[in-house]
């Protein structure tokens, strides 16, 4: 899925129409890997991620090991390893999130399903209320919270 992301301007990633013609072919085709790879490869990965935080911690907690130093040692290199990728090799790097989701859900990990369903929602109306804020501002702002979300098409 990066390929695209290499391939064109940051921006057409999400806007591909930035970079090229976007009907037809070309539109059938963003269309189905956006919505049937790229999207479903994030959940995955994710999902992946927070596996190995349990079970690396539930095998320390079997063998009475302090679960908490390890975790974060290793969240801390996971983050030196993002950041030096996203600001040396790729600016797309995922990395970074992960280590810093990394400190975070270690302490929700022996929650069962119900409380973790409720903190995750909050989590997503905090983000729509966020999203809906920028609603109600002034015209100007936004105005140029769009122009920072869809840039201007350049001809060469």
């Amino acid at each position: 899925m990066n390929i695209q992301s290499f391939a064109m301007i940051s921006a057409a990633y999400t806007f591909p129409n930035l970079h090229m013609d976007i009907s037809g072919v070309n539109l059938g085709i963003w269309t189905l890997s956006h919505v049937f790879a790229d999207l479903k490869f994030m959940a995955i990965f994710s999902m992946l991620f927070d596996a190995g935080v349990i079970l690396a911690t539930q095998r320390r907690d079997q063998a009475g090991q302090r679960t908490w130093t390890y975790h974060y040692a290793r969240a801390f290199w996971l983050l030196i390893f993002g950041v030096i990728h996203a600001y040396f090799i790729w600016y797309g790097d995922i990395l970074v999130t992960y280590a810093l989701c990394g400190f975070v859900v270690y302490w929700f990990r022996n929650l069962s399903a119900p409380p973790l369903f409720f903190i995750g929602s909050i989590s997503l109306l905090i983000a729509l209320l966020i999203m809906i804020s920028a609603s109600v501002a002034p015209v100007d702002v936004q105005q140029g919270i769009l122009q920072d979300f869809v840039p201007n098409r350049v001809e060469n």
